[in-house]
């Protein structure tokens, strides 16, 4: 569906505020997506989701098709990625 470098928009489901988030796909795993962190949209800061976020991501392919699924943040990785 997606493949690394693509961009997803993220949203939280249960917040009182309307914040939106952009990461990079930067790893894919079996039943999982590692990104880089999330940068707020309005403050263009990064951002940093508790565990068991609960969110819907947004994702346009080279078609513009336009994909809109739920997910979580299941945790953090420390990495080698730069």
């Amino acid at each position: 569906m997606f493949k690394i470098g693509d961009i997803l928009m993220l949203e939280p489901k249960c917040s009182s505020q309307k914040e939106k988030f952009n990461c990079m796909v930067v790893e894919m795993g079996t039943g999982c997506v590692y990104t880089d962190f999330p940068i707020n949209l309005e403050t263009e800061k990064i951002a940093f989701l508790m565990d068991g976020t609960q969110l819907n991501v947004t994702f346009f392919n080279e078609e513009q098709a336009v994909y809109v699924f739920d997910s979580e943040v299941l945790g953090k990785v420390k990495s080698g990625i730069p």
